[in-house]
């Protein structure tokens, strides 16, 4: 039995602007059990994450090809090159990192893996049962609001769907 590949982890992001400076310096932790490099990305936004719609082609330091998994990784973003003249006070920063095992998922979505897992849970005991997913797919990864479920039931209803899991 082949054992999974890990994905790389990116925690603790840390951005600032340098005093004096346009220059964003970006201080990040990076985890992978299994690949002694990655590759990092970074992607910024003006709107507190909403999108990611900042220009960014001058990156130095720890980001791209070969970087080595470990605590307080840096990378510097030249803004005033890329950006300059414009401020934010809502702008955040996403840094990706990559080491080929899982494609990289789309802004504020989560992959989800194929495999078999437990369904159910009713307090301290499991009450489901094995759950295989055959497919590899991409979910939202925060909970749904019920005015975007209703629009969503109501498109699923139009077009010849039951949006609450029977069929039409």
């Amino acid at each position: 039995m082949a054992a999974e590949a890990v994905p790389p982890t990116v925690s603790n992001i840390r951005a600032s602007q340098k005093p004096g400076t346009k220059l964003v310096e970006v201080y990040y932790d990076l985890t992978d059990p299994d690949s002694a490099s990655v590759t990092i990305q970074m992607e910024a936004s003006s709107n507190s994450g909403q999108s990611f719609d900042l220009p960014i082609r001058s990156l130095s330091g720890q980001v791209g090809a070969s970087v080595v998994p470990g605590t307080n990784r840096r990378l510097t973003w030249d803004a005033g090159s890329d950006w300059n003249g414009n401020f934010s006070a809502n702008c955040r920063v996403r840094i990706w990192a990559q080491d080929g095992s899982l494609p990289v998922p789309p802004s504020g979505m989560a992959y989800i893996p194929s495999g078999t897992f437990v369904m159910g849970w009713d307090g301290p005991t499991v009450t489901g049962g094995n759950v295989t997913l055959t497919k590899s797919f991409f979910m939202d990864r925060y909970e749904v609001s019920g005015t975007l479920w209703a629009s969503v039931a109501a498109w699923g209803t139009q077009n010849s769907y039951d949006a609450f899991g029977g069929s039409s």
